[in-house]
């Protein structure tokens, strides 16, 4: 199925099978490009998931190579702005962290073109599919999606 936007949605080490089943769920429903950079340690049959919806796994060194030159910006607890402050149209690429520790810093400053925002949050942290719906929800708004 054909995107209806040209925006990455890129999950970072995600350990949660059940949050990737979802994730994958709203993403079929808009049609969305999902990438989904697996943990070193992982046990999780992507292959299997395809069967939810079609999407790409690769490392992170893979990732990089494939977008270092495009304009990233990172979904964080503590980002300079929020994901309502920004133009997310500037963005070719959405990562969002691992459910226990993010997206690993020195992953962040390998690219040139970042940006690291955030979601309000009134606790530490969301469950990444709330990240995600909270994102996708601000994509709307700026008539994005």
């Amino acid at each position: 199925m054909k995107s209806l936007i040209n925006l990455y949605f890129v999950f970072y080490k995600l350990k949660d099978i059940e949050n990737i089943k979802e994730i994958l769920q709203i993403a079929k429903s808009l049609s969305l490009k999902v990438i989904i950079i697996p943990r070193d340690d992982a046990s999780i049959d992507y292959k299997q998931l395809n069967n939810i919806y079609k999407f790409e796994v690769m490392n992170f060194n893979t990732f990089f190579n494939t977008f270092k030159d495009k304009k990233v910006a990172f979904i964080e607890t503590y980002g300079n702005k929020f994901v309502s402050e920004v133009d997310l149209s500037q963005f070719d690429v959405l990562v969002f962290g691992a459910e226990d520790f993010g997206i690993d810093l020195c992953d962040i400053r390998k690219f040139r073109s970042r940006e690291i925002l955030k979601i309000p949050i009134l606790k530490d942290s969301y469950n990444v599919v709330s990240s995600f719906v909270m994102v996708l929800t601000e994509l709307n708004i700026q008539n994005i999606l």
